[in-house]
């Protein structure tokens, strides 16, 4: 009884004896069940060896890939299409949260109040202190320090910050650098 080759390999020989005789598809091709050839992985997917359908790996969020991925096109046969996906990382300043992607028309500068590395599937705000005003900023040090006097909390857009200070909390905070003594605080009240 003749039986197809397993999902992830194919042969276009017949009369094999057995399923381990069918040949492993290689990477940036895909083959279900019973192929005689592979077939290329479609745009917006990658195919690391033995992959049986391209639905199971999407690009992930952050990256897209533009073509198909044909063998050797893209990268060395020894590396898998997952890893040449850094080639096709979003760009530093934008952010690409979404999968299967094969451009990035979709891509959307990223927000204010936060920054998006290359390859950002989610935009990571400016940490408590520091604001960003500004779209597409690309990482941590484009997070500025709130004005004095002021509170921000994580993913601040503006220079006031979120609020402004108590004015315990700013004689709190000068008596711990050393600037106010306890009975000068004291008699501030």
């Amino acid at each position: 009884m003749e039986r197809p080759c397993p999902p992830g390999t194919y042969s276009n020989t017949s009369a094999l004896a057995d399923a381990g005789e069918c040949i492993s598809c290689l990477p940036g091709y895909y083959c279900p069940q019973g192929s005689t050839d592979p077939i290329p992985c479609p745009r917006g997917s990658y195919c690391p060896k033995r992959t049986e359908s391209p639905d199971h790996h999407p690009c992930p969020g952050g990256t897209y890939n533009p073509n198909t991925m044909a063998i050797g096109s893209y990268c060395p046969l020894d590396v898998t299409t997952y890893d040449m996906l850094s080639k096709y990382r979003c760009s530093a300043g934008m952010l690409c949260d979404g999968e299967g992607w094969t451009d990035l028309s979709n891509s959307t500068l990223c927000p204010r109040g936060h920054y998006c590395p290359a390859g950002a599937a989610k935009a990571i705000p400016c940490p408590g202190g520091t604001y960003n005003p500004l779209e597409g900023r690309t990482g941590v040090s484009d997070c500025m320090i709130s004005k004095a006097g002021t509170y921000a909390e994580e993913g601040t857009e503006s220079a006031d910050g979120t609020g402004e200070c108590s004015t315990n909390a700013l004689r709190a905070a000068i008596a711990l650098s050393g600037l106010l003594t306890h009975d000068s605080a004291q008699k501030g009240r």
